[in-house]
């Protein structure tokens, strides 16, 4: 009986202890799980796969990036009380991550006083004094332009690392594509109005021929 009671003791502990680390209900956490990338609950767009893009290349120079771009208080659930505060958040998510991931954490986030932070790996005294040198605006960013600053954060990490990362053009490459096409379709058009320009060309001379 009393070994039962032992073995039940320590089950209870160990139990107690893992809960922490599955225990998340923060949006940003709750996505990091899974993803590389949480951009204030709105994961896809050109911003969020431009840093997936970024981890992802990171991931490939054996230095493994997770991002969260926190634009607003909803972002943190039940965490709400860290919004404003980067380095603890960052902190707090490294504690939620660390059953399943070990590496570099990115934050980007608005509130007072917001900012950026960096944990794990990456975390390396040129990398934080990287990203101290980095304002937010006066006006709070929007997620999207937040998610570019941290874009910004994490080419800074990385190259305190000595692994520079090169953040891809994704909403140029679209823009152009979209200018392709209108060209396209300005230059079809044109097209179209000279044929139609010579055939009426064509009727008027035969029509003053057959008059002749």
């Amino acid at each position: 009986m009393r070994r039962l009671a032992a073995c039940a003791v320590v089950l209870v502990v160990v139990g107690a202890g893992a809960v922490p680390a599955f225990a998340h209900g923060d949006p940003a956490g709750e996505t990091l799980l899974t993803s590389d990338v949480f951009v204030s609950r709105h994961t896809r767009g050109p911003v969020g796969r431009t840093l997936e893009a970024m981890a992802a290349e990171a991931k490939r120079e054996d230095l493994p990036m997770k991002v969260a771009v926190v634009s607003e208080i909803a972002d943190l659930g039940p965490d709400a009380s860290l919004y404003g505060h980067a380095q603890p958040y960052a902190q707090h998510l490294a504690g939620e991550l660390s059953s399943t991931y070990v590496g570099t954490i990115v934050v980007a986030m608005n509130g007072r006083p917001g900012g950026f932070a960096v944990v794990g790996p990456g975390a390396t005294p040129a990398a934080k004094r990287a990203l101290a040198a980095m304002k937010l605006p006066k006006t709070p960013p929007t997620a999207a332009e937040l998610a570019a600053l941290a874009a910004t954060a994490v080419q800074r990490v990385a190259a305190a690392s000595g692994h520079p990362l090169v953040a891809p053009a994704v909403t140029r490459k679209k823009t152009s594509t979209r200018l392709l096409d209108v060209f396209l379709i300005v230059g079809i058009g044109l097209a179209a109005l000279g044929v139609g320009a010579a055939l009426l060309a064509r009727w008027l001379k035969g029509s003053d021929a057959t008059r002749e």
